[in-house]
């Protein structure tokens, strides 16, 4: 008998609306603090909501979904007749996110398999798609959570950002911490590496970081070889996100670039104008 499989991620996988439709994946928002309100993402905030609040001075955090709404979840979804339920979340060493589906899974009594991607943003929603293909083209739990592991291991980020005030402000850098003091002399260049988000190159120039972040990504594509998609994430930014699809365009003809907004979660640490590009491999029939 063919086990139906449930696919579940959470909001920070920014995976666009018409892919989330076309697939089924229940998508777990995380939750956005705004002084003394809390929000769903992708539920009652977005992202322009968030540099809003961040412009105007007020405090702004995250914090995970509760384990008892995961075990909601994957008690609808077996309702709902799926018998296995593959989880795949954000890396743990950003987030509880990964921790309280653990958890959730285990208040379920349900066969749950969570994982996780060691990756954030369309990092993790490469995986996840790449997984929803899998499981669309007849493959089982082990085989759809193994193509979204290699996936999400084997894609790579490059974030610039405006400043790192929000960064510091909720514990993400580590040692980029260091080079808050000297944000308005330099543009730190951040990569995200083994589930943490550290600082590899500082340059003099916002418009060089970005320049900077275009030549890592294609530098990366062509020596990794294969077929690859690049996402473009941005934080209030679309004109300057719009200008660099336009030099990654011409740097890797013929490869797909899907353009979207960061979030409203990874826009509360990253802040407004911040850019993200993520080069992911495509292993199976993974649509941006």
């Amino acid at each position: 008998m063919t086990l139906a499989i449930a696919l579940v991620t959470d909001s920070t996988a920014v995976i666009p609306q018409y892919r989330i439709q076309s697939t089924g994946i229940e998508v777990v928002p995380v939750l956005i603090n705004i002084d003394d309100e809390t929000y769903e993402e992708g539920e009652g905030i977005h992202s322009q909501a968030v540099i809003s609040a961040i412009r105007a001075g007020k405090s702004v955090s995250t914090s995970r979904p509760t384990p008892t709404t995961f075990a909601q979840r994957y008690r609808k979804l077996h309702a709902a007749g799926f018998n296995e339920i593959l989880s795949i979340h954000l890396s743990a060493d950003l987030s509880g996110t990964f921790e309280a589906a653990v958890i959730g899974a285990q208040q379920s009594h349900l066969p749950v398999q969570v994982v996780d991607s060691r990756t954030v943003g369309l990092a993790l929603g490469f995986g996840v798609l790449a997984a929803a293909d899998a499981i669309s083209a007849g493959a089982d739990i082990a085989a759809a959570s193994g193509i979204a592991r290699r996936t999400s291991v084997h894609s790579r980020t490059w974030v610039v950002v405006e400043d790192l005030e929000q960064l510091r402000r909720g514990g993400r850098v580590g040692a980029a911490a260091a080079l808050v003091g000297s944000a308005l002399a330099v543009k730190p260049v951040l990569e995200v590496i083994s589930g943490k988000v550290v600082p590899i190159e500082k340059v003099r120039t916002t418009s060089r970081a970005h320049d900077r972040i275009v030549e890592l990504a294609a530098k990366y594509v062509h020596t990794f070889g294969g077929k690859f998609q690049i996402g473009l994430q941005h934080a209030g930014a679309p004109d300057k996100a719009a200008g660099i699809a336009t030099k990654l365009g011409k740097l890797l003809p013929g490869v797909p670039i899907i353009t979207t907004d960061l979030g409203a979660v990874l826009t509360s640490h990253v802040g407004p104008g911040a850019i993200a590009i993520t080069a992911a491999p495509v292993e199976n029939l993974v649509h941006p």
